[in-house]
């Protein structure tokens, strides 16, 4: 619920802590940046009640926060009396720190440049990440992530019909064929007892199947066909996410009915408006007009799509905004869908082709 204290599930959530419970949100809606400010700012003052010395000056780090940290084991009392903060900035701490995260800022600067690349021309878009697979050793690419780009630019781009999409199957599968350090990603497209020549080629297939269809889903909305904005050439091309899309159309008092979202009468009085509203020009109840927004998304949210709904939580103080999903996502998350749906539709294609 945005707007009063988080409740989250987890070894890091510490419901009766009122430090952690600030510190979670912290880590939740901040960037990387403020986190490890408002974060060194709490173990300050923790440490200022306790009588421990440390510096409030300097710049805050991973480094400089393990250290203050680590102030703490002096007293025992004191560390199990600040436990739940001290375990979420050792959480933040060993992420920054962790060897993956230093390639999410190579990954961030490659998405922005493939969104430019989408303003132009889709078959670009292909042709760099085709690229990127013949490069992937020496730019330390990860297949992973290439694939997780493959549904990205799908979905953003709609596109079924690409001149060069041949080539880009041709070059997966050749990767999938002739690199050896594939086979572990391969596994989880194929299952061991069926990695024969056919089922490997039927699964890429499969698998761009099911990139285009992620990009025909909004064909049939009005307002949200398009998930990326790119209005001036001035300003570079940028990711609109359909939350965010839908919470500003939710919000805009000038927008008095949105075909998107649906209405459903509830009581008498509602049935009532309906009725009347064959007949006259009557607007249909809105969202905005409850006191109460319960969001509910299949699939997951990403942590920047809670904090976009926070933002607006914050800035609309007379609605209170429920969102509810199944996890929160991540791209390995996207990687196990897809590959739950690869692998069923693969073989049930597989034992069609060999059962006629």
């Amino acid at each position: 619920v945005f707007g009063r204290p988080l409740l989250a599930p987890g070894c890091i959530a510490h419901k009766s802590d009122s430090y952690a419970e600030a510190c979670l949100n912290t880590i939740l809606y901040k960037n990387p940046r403020e986190a490890l400010i408002e974060m060194n700012r709490q173990i300050v003052e923790c440490a200022g009640k306790e009588g421990f010395n440390v510096d409030a000056s300097s710049r805050p780090t991973p480094d400089i926060l393990k250290k203050k940290v680590i102030c703490f084991k002096e007293n025992s009392k004191v560390m199990a009396k600040f436990t739940g903060l001290l375990q979420q900035t050792f959480a933040v701490i060993q992420a920054l720190e962790f060897s993956s995260s230093k390639g999410v800022d190579n990954l961030a600067a490659i998405e922005k440049a493939l969104l430019q690349y989408l303003t132009t021309s889709s078959e670009e878009v292909l042709s760099n990440i085709m690229q990127m697979i013949t490069e992937k050793e020496e730019m330390n690419y990860k297949m992973e992530e290439i694939i997780i780009f493959l549904a990205f630019f799908y979905m953003l781009s709609g596109e079924t019909d690409l001149a060069n999409e041949s080539a880009m199957q041709a070059t997966l599968m050749e990767t999938f064929f002739q690199d050896e350090s594939m086979v572990d990603l391969l596994s989880v497209f194929v299952d061991e007892d069926e990695k024969d020549d056919e089922n490997v080629l039927n699964s890429v297939r499969t698998l761009f199947n099911i990139f285009k269809r992620l990009g025909t889903i909004r064909r049939r909305l009005t307002r949200y066909k398009t998930l990326f904005k790119s209005t001036n050439p001035a300003f570079p091309a940028s990711y609109n996410s359909l939350l965010k899309q839908i919470l500003e159309d939710i919000f805009d008092p000038n927008l008095p009915e949105n075909p998107d979202l649906e209405f459903h009468s509830a009581g008498l009085t509602n049935y009532i408006k309906t009725g009347f509203s064959l007949f006259m020009n009557v607007n249909k109840p809105q969202p905005r007009d409850n006191p109460f927004i319960f969001i509910i998304v299949l699939g997951g949210v990403t942590p920047s799509e809670m904090k976009i709904v926070n933002e607006y939580a914050s800035r609309h103080k007379e609605t209170e905004i429920f969102l509810g999903c199944t996890e929160v996502l991540s791209p390995s998350n996207v990687l196990k869908d897809i590959r739950m749906i690869v692998k069923n539709l693969s073989k049930n294609a597989y034992k069609n082709q060999h059962s006629t």
